[in-house]
């Protein structure tokens, strides 16, 4: 579960003026969605069509397929758990990445599957894990 007050503080202290799009829209991502609007900003959501796109419409969100929300966003945020990452990143995220965006991680597993190569990121684009924020 995450820590909503330390997950705010993070975005406060780190997000700056930079765009946000959150990619997954499932307890861990709505919970970020409702964090990163509790501070002024409002992020895209980037999923599938389907059950959350609807839910994440319905909330109030703008939604769009997972490949376009990277393309806009200078920071995405992944949550979804490794077996999920590792099917969508190939696909609707990695070649939508540029250098200078970031890449941030509510699951250690998706991070490790990157670190360790597995999941190699273009050039220039930054990675983090927001896992402290996990209770």
């Amino acid at each position: 579960m995450i820590n909503r007050d330390i997950l705010t503080d993070y975005f406060m202290k780190n997000r700056g003026s930079r765009s946000v799009c959150i990619i997954g829209y499932g307890a861990d991502g709505e919970v970020c969605a409702d964090c990163l609007r509790g501070i002024g900003t409002e992020a895209v959501v980037g999923v599938r069509p389907g059950p959350s796109w609807e839910r994440a419409s319905k909330a109030g969100y703008e939604v769009f397929f997972i490949s376009d929300a990277v393309e806009m966003s200078d920071i995405a945020l992944i949550t979804h758990p490794p077996d999920i990452f590792g099917a969508v990143f190939p696909r609707f995220i990695k070649p939508y990445l540029r250098a200078g965006q970031e890449l941030w991680f509510t699951d250690a597993g998706c991070l490790e599957l990157v670190s360790r190569g597995d999941f190699a990121c273009p050039e220039g684009v930054g990675i983090k894990c927001i896992e402290n924020c996990i209770e």
